[in-house]
């Protein structure tokens, strides 16, 4: 029954990669800076390390992709950073939010990769015909209830969406526009 919130689920540490931008340890002054790269319209957000505060701008599926990414000239004043998500308990889950959780970061790490291979590759990228069955994977996902795990789903399917309107455009802006929807997705989990 959907209606019964008696799920848990334990959700195990990860490691996520991204473009940092910058480090910083005053958040009045990172949320001034993320404001200002929102308003020349690039992606970004940020996040709470142990000491530090870092604005991510890009999310990459691995530092090598990083490296390459940082030559474009979109992020040129970047570095490839891994950063590691503490697990954590998450309680009062219907059956449909569990399932959704448990095949969220899978889904997210396949988007990234597929993301950063179509933008690295221009125009010799080859769609992956199982981006589709993701999207269609993500679009078969309802009852959600819990207003974040509601954003969450709502942050990777429209980084699908977007990644497959960058594939048919090779429009810069629906790429940065996927890309700020992995942003919000991650940080949206962190706050789980």
């Amino acid at each position: 029954d959907s209606e019964t919130k008696t799920e848990s689920l334990i959700l195990e540490d990860t490691v996520i990669y991204f473009l940092q931008e910058g480090v910083y340890q005053n958040e009045e002054s990172v949320k001034e800076h993320v404001e200002n790269l929102h308003i020349s319209g690039l992606p970004a957000a940020y996040i709470k390390g142990d000491s530090h505060i870092h604005v991510m701008v890009a999310m990459v599926p691995n530092l090598e992709s990083g490296k390459k990414m940082r030559e474009s000239a979109i992020f040129p004043e970047t570095w490839p950073k891994e950063f590691s998500l503490k697990g954590k308990v998450i309680q009062n889950l219907t059956k449909e939010e569990r399932s959704f959780l448990e095949s969220a970061i899978p889904i997210y790490n396949k988007l990234v990769e597929e993301g950063t291979r179509a933008f690295l590759e221009g125009d010799k990228y080859v769609i992956n015909p199982n981006l589709q069955e993701t999207l269609n994977q993500l679009q078969k996902q309802e009852a959600l209830e819990k207003e974040t795990i509601k954003a969450m789903h709502a942050s990777l399917l429209e980084a699908a969406e977007s990644l497959q309107t960058y594939i048919q455009s090779r429009k810069q802006e629906d790429w940065l526009r996927s890309q700020q929807k992995f942003i919000d997705f991650i940080t949206q989990y962190i706050s789980l």
